[in-house]
């Protein structure tokens, strides 16, 4: 089974749609739009708390967890605009949780992991009990490296696609 996978975003703009699959690989995430160029923010210029919007609806806020896998801190995306999914939370920081509630005021559709290593399931109930959202990924495999009590409300399938605002999130296991 793997242990990480990818989020595919799409936006529609005035010229078509515009899509971008957003992929954590334990180091840092990379956002990549296309057609368009790939935005890379190199690891040193991350700080913890940092808010920078990568394009329209997609924002990414990285959490105060230093480390050899997680680099400057958890990357955590704040996708939509009025309403929100928040993809990877992060750690069980409260500083973190009030910075993604007052980033998306509190108007969280969602929340969605994409792996379960410690770092990323949101932290127990914190997230979703703030703000009724609720909790979508897949359980972690039996690999002895995942967050064993992670139980998603639902499981995302294959393929499966959300809406949030002009953005459709597609799971890619």
């Amino acid at each position: 089974m793997q242990a990480h996978a990818a989020v595919r975003v799409t936006s529609a703009v005035t010229s078509g749609f515009r899509t971008a699959d957003l992929r954590d690989a334990g180091r840092g995430a990379t956002l990549r739009s296309l057609p368009a160029a790939r935005i890379i923010t190199p690891m040193s210029t991350l700080v913890s708390g940092q808010l920078d919007e990568l394009q329209p609806g997609v924002r990414r806020l990285v959490a105060n967890n230093p480390s050899y896998m997680t680099g400057p801190g958890t990357n955590t995306y704040l996708l939509g605009q009025e309403s929100h999914f928040v993809v990877d939370p992060g750690p069980s920081d409260a500083r973190h949780l009030e910075r993604i509630l007052e980033a998306t005021r509190g108007r969280i559709a969602a929340v969605l992991v994409t792996h379960t290593h410690p770092d990323h399931p949101p932290p127990p109930h914190a997230l979703p009990q703030r703000c009724g959202a609720e909790v979508l990924g897949r359980s972690p495999p039996a690999d002895g490296h995942q967050d064993a009590s992670f139980l998603p409300a639902r499981q995302l399938e294959d393929g499966e696609v959300l809406r949030i605002d002009d953005l459709h999130v597609r799971a890619l296991h």
